[in-house]
């Protein structure tokens, strides 16, 4: 078998904990690491600081993982040390950015080597039971790519559902015990689809305040049943080294991995498999809420024009993500329903998935894989007026927005301050 070379960065206490007790128990569930032993030659490249390692290296923790794989530090610099670019919330928010992608760079170089497989996880995730053994099916199946969708979930809920669960103790240090946390696939899937993050809530299908040109796009399934998601990015959960070049992180230079490490690397490649189903394998990555309401979150009321504004923003996003379906992995990834299902699917669940898959045909059917369309009625019912909906659609969520400022509305009055903020720093310049 050839070995898998794991990649994960972190810096700083929060995620440092995160990391030893919480993500590294999820990864030790019976068929995730421990079909693994480290005499085969598996790896675990960790890219975080001095100051951290020297806080885990010792732990319990750290002696089980050194049964499947071998522990390397790559060392990075402390936060102190390292150009934060400014003092503002962006700015620390960008440098942030930044540093997390020289790491990705920095780890993928380390990891490379032709007979070996790579596997990039951040550390805020809670690994369903199965993945590893999903890698493993994969990888001897012949597939050069496997990508999971991954969304962002509350961290307090998901954490209480647990422990009800009886799947975690919350007051257990799983760094000291060195217990696995073993969540099954569905049960991921369904605390997932119910605690999705209050932020993301802008990308379901019935929002009144629906993102303009989503990444993707979210459809719930009646009954509890979960959700199914559309989506142009995935985590690259298994990357065979073999079929990419040894300058395979050249195009970081230019953008970050998501927008660009599939793209340039993948192209040509037709063994990509997309994990499509919970019952391969689901990644929760949790994040607090700390109390927040997602503003503008009401459900719309149905009508001709919603509808039509729903079609828009699929085929905006196509055009956007997938450069109008000549990108043909994202392409090909977002026309696949990525199916959070807590249960069997049913005619409820097949029925949703077969208006979803109307409303794609209806949206961006003149889009092939290959090329741009010319002059279909797609393109004179949606693109020809888009410029002037996309105005009236602006202005009209500007005066709702406006119109909550007014009432007093807390949500709204922290929006508008915080865009007041950036307006005038663009205006005045940074102070």
């Amino acid at each position: 078998m050839r070995p898998f070379h794991f990649m994960i960065a972190f810096w700083g206490e929060r995620y440092r904990n995160y990391f030893v007790n919480l993500f590294l128990p999820s990864l030790f569930a019976p068929n995730n690491l421990p079909l693994l032993r480290v005499e085969d030659g598996h790896q675990y490249l960790i890219a975080t600081t001095v100051r951290d390692w020297q806080a885990i290296e010792q732990l319990p923790i750290l002696d089980r993982l050194r049964r499947h794989v071998q522990p390397i530090l790559i060392q990075i610099e402390d936060v102190e040390t390292a150009a934060t670019g400014g003092n503002s919330d962006d700015d620390r928010y960008s440098s942030t950015i930044r540093r997390q992608e020289l790491c990705f760079r920095t780890l993928l170089d380390q990891a490379y080597n032709r007979n070996a497989y790579g596997s990039l996880l951040s550390p805020d995730v809670i690994v369903s039971n199965g993945m590893v053994s999903s890698l493993l099916k994969s990888a001897q199946a012949g597939y050069q790519l496997v990508l999971c969708p991954a969304l962002r979930h509350s961290e307090e809920p998901v954490m209480a559902a647990l422990a009800d669960l009886g799947l975690l103790r919350l007051d257990e240090r799983y760094s000291l015990t060195a217990k696995d946390i073993s969540v099954p696939p569905r049960i991921a899937a369904a605390l997932g689809a119910r605690h999705l993050h209050p932020e993301l809530w802008q990308f379901e299908d019935g929002c009144a305040h629906r993102h303009s040109v989503p990444p993707f796009r979210i459809w719930r399934v009646a009954g509890g049943r979960g959700m199914i998601v559309h989506t142009f990015f995935g985590v690259p959960m298994l990357i065979d080294f073999s079929v990419v070049p040894e300058n395979h992180t050249d195009c970081l230079a230019r953008d970050t991995l998501e927008n660009v490490y599939v793209t340039s690397n993948f192209a040509g490649c037709d063994r990509i498999h997309i994990t499509t189903n919970a019952d391969d394998f689901v990644l929760l990555s949790v994040t607090p809420t700390g109390g927040l309401k997602a503003p503008f979150t009401e459900i719309a009321h149905d009508s001709l024009l919603r509808r039509y504004e729903g079609l828009a923003s699929l085929r905006r996003a196509l055009q956007s993500y997938a450069a109008g379906g000549t990108d043909r992995v994202r392409s090909s990834l977002f026309h696949k329903p990525i199916r959070w299902n807590a249960v069997d699917l049913d005619e409820v669940w097949r029925a949703r998935e077969r208006a979803i898959q109307r409303d794609l045909r209806l949206a961006v059917g003149d889009f092939d894989r290959t090329s741009r369309p010319g002059f279909t009625w797609q393109w004179f019912l949606f693109d020809l007026p888009a410029p002037i909906l996309m105005t009236s659609r602006y202005l009209r969520g500007l005066a709702g927005r406006m119109t909550l400022v007014l009432r007093g509305d807390p949500e709204a009055l922290r929006w508008f301050v915080t865009r007041l903020r950036y307006r005038l720093r663009q205006l005045f310049g940074k102070s």
